[in-house]
């Protein structure tokens, strides 16, 4: 059930959107990531629906790192994930082990080394998924 409720900021309107994330998720949001919920409705939902319907995640769990909403789904999101789904199904990570911190906030560099380069001779097309050329979805 989606749902959009307006509510004021300071100066800003602001738009809590639901996706599948009850009311209460929203709610608890920490007061410090209230920049995040200043996102577009079609951003929210985008990405929502990328790691809800693509990754198969449970929608609270997106909930617990509201912060990643605001990365640019194609720049970063999709790449990052494409190669930790890689990474899942050929048995080489355990998913339930990551969380999305680990993935979406280090810096490339430090990404690239844990779990792309780590990977290379398992997974020779992985930079290829991180690249975007090689479709993962």
């Amino acid at each position: 059930m989606h749902y959009v409720e307006k509510r004021r900021h300071g100066n800003d309107d602001i738009r809590l959107i639901g996706g599948g994330v009850g009311r209460t998720m929203i709610l608890l949001l920490p007061s410090g990531w209230i920049h995040c919920v200043i996102l577009s409705e079609k951003k929210i939902m985008a990405t929502m629906d990328f790691f809800v319907n693509k990754m198969g995640w449970e929608s609270h769990t997106v909930a617990k790192y509201p912060h990643v909403l605001s990365y640019s789904l194609e720049k970063k999101i999709i790449p990052r994930f494409s190669v930790v789904r890689v990474l899942v199904l050929k048995g080489l990570i355990e998913e339930h082990k990551l969380n999305m911190d680990s993935v979406i906030s280090v810096s490339e560099e430090y990404f690239l080394n844990r779990f792309v380069n780590k990977y290379l001779n398992q997974v020779p097309q992985l930079l290829d998924v991180y690249q975007g050329k090689v479709a993962t979805f």
